[in-house]
């Protein structure tokens, strides 16, 4: 795969099918944005009937990411970095080269190996700017496993910081608002 590509539909809006166009957060336009944006999904998957549904969905460029960081707390930036340095081997991640198709990268999580049909639910995450991915940063998925991991590395502070940011941008519907709770995003 070259990363020098559109952004795979993979990565556009659920519902519509289309790119997304706006920061959820600050509302930028992103086509037009002069850094790169991150595109992330949750995905729950339901084996027992052979579908999956998206949880949640969002854009934020570079800007309003940078500020979420910023409110983590740094006991638990210190751990997030620690477990992704220790875990993420981006050389690994793409097999020593820029051409492994998304399908490969889609297929299991970059932190543990795991298969994504062993996953009840992963995250998937793309770095962009403009229409297309940013070269040499492969999209990447992050599973169930990984992500309870992530979750005991948090401090109280942080993890209450990542559940304002999913109630006052993701809107969670009722039904799966448990599902959201404590669940961290990638950015």
């Amino acid at each position: 795969m070259d990363f020098q590509q559109p952004i795979p539909k993979l990565f556009y809006l659920f519902d519509s099918g289309t790119p997304f166009k706006q920061c959820q957060v600050c509302n930028r336009d992103l086509i037009t944005y002069d850094k790169p944006y991150i595109i992330e999904k949750a995905i729950r998957r339901y084996p027992k009937f052979g579908t999956e549904d998206v949880v949640f969905e969002y854009a934020i460029c570079m800007d309003c990411a940078e500020k979420q960081r910023q409110q983590m707390s740094t006991e638990s930036m210190f751990r997030m970095e620690e477990y992704w340095t220790d875990r993420f081997n981006p050389a690994e991640h793409l097999q020593h080269s820029e051409s492994v198709p998304l399908e490969y990268l889609m297929d299991r999580c970059a932190l543990t190996g795991e298969r994504r049909s062993q996953m009840e639910e992963y995250q998937i995450a793309a770095l962009c700017q403009g229409s297309s991915l940013v070269p040499g940063q492969p999209p990447y998925l992050v599973g169930g496993m990984a992500m309870e991991q992530i979750m005991e590395l948090m401090s109280n502070e942080t993890m209450d910081q990542w559940n304002r940011f999913r109630d006052d941008f993701l809107g969670p519907s009722p039904e799966i608002s448990d599902l959201l709770k404590g669940r961290p995003v990638l950015i």
